[in-house]
């Protein structure tokens, strides 16, 4: 739930600046010795966020990847592999960061840019849960084709912001990213129409409501439970920022 287009106002008075509000209390609000250390919190969980996006794209670019289509690889070749990845995605996303800074803030930018690449994603996995007929190729072909889309939506967007296609915002223009990608995979489902086996069969629900079935922990650790208190949080949320 993004809430954040809901707090423009404040008191009645429109907020024209928030960006450095965060920096201001930090400055402003605590001692030194506090600020010191809670600016070393920042820089550890950013080094935490980046050591570990690394990791996992060298970890699926090496053994996802590159291993399954060479499987004699050995391990030094893919720790190789693994290291160029790293260091090609880490100035890839170096590279992005003027791109970033064009936005209003990078609570914006991140949102952007997820809205053009996650729609492909979400369109798989959710017919492979719901849609017994979701076939492993119309999911691969899916996944390419939704992605070049995004990609080149994108590209437009940036590049002819007055079009007609640079006006959508960004949560619109996701949801017809994913009404596309939905298309796309229901098409291709029939086209190329899977073979289920005994194993296969299991992976999918009977129906949207299949998981209400299953009894799940006691106590506060129920997920039926848990999701009514963040369907709750989440009602309380919208209409306090309303």
């Amino acid at each position: 739930l993004d809430i954040s287009s809901l707090t423009s106002t404040v008191a009645g008075k429109e907020v024209t600046d928030t960006k450095g509000i965060y920096t201001l209390m930090i400055t402003q609000l605590l001692p030194n010795g506090l600020m010191g250390i809670l600016v070393a919190a920042l820089l550890s969980g950013l080094m935490s966020q980046i050591s570990g996006a690394l990791n996992s794209i060298s970890t699926m670019v090496s053994y996802d990847i590159y291993q399954r289509y060479k499987p004699e690889t050995d391990d030094k070749k893919l720790v190789k592999v693994g290291k160029i990845s790293a260091g090609i995605s880490l100035i890839v996303s170096l590279a992005l960061l003027p791109l970033l800074n064009n936005y209003e803030s990078i609570f914006n930018g991140l949102n952007d840019i997820i809205a053009h690449i996650a729609p492909p994603i979400t369109c798989v996995f959710l017919l492979g849960i719901f849609w017994k007929k979701a076939s492993a190729i119309a999911a691969k072909y899916t996944l390419w084709a939704g992605s070049a889309i995004g990609t080149v939506v994108f590209a437009i967007n940036k590049l002819l912001p007055t079009s007609a296609i640079g006006q959508i915002p960004f949560m619109m223009m996701a949801f017809y990213l994913f009404c596309v990608c939905l298309f796309i995979q229901v098409g291709l489902s029939y086209i190329f129409p899977v073979k289920h086996t005994m194993e296969s069969e299991k992976l999918y629900w009977e129906s949207p409501l299949a998981s209400l079935k299953i009894k799940g922990e006691n106590g506060l650790g129920n997920y039926k439970l848990l999701s009514i208190l963040l369907l709750v949080l989440m009602a309380f949320l919208f209409y306090t920022f309303r």
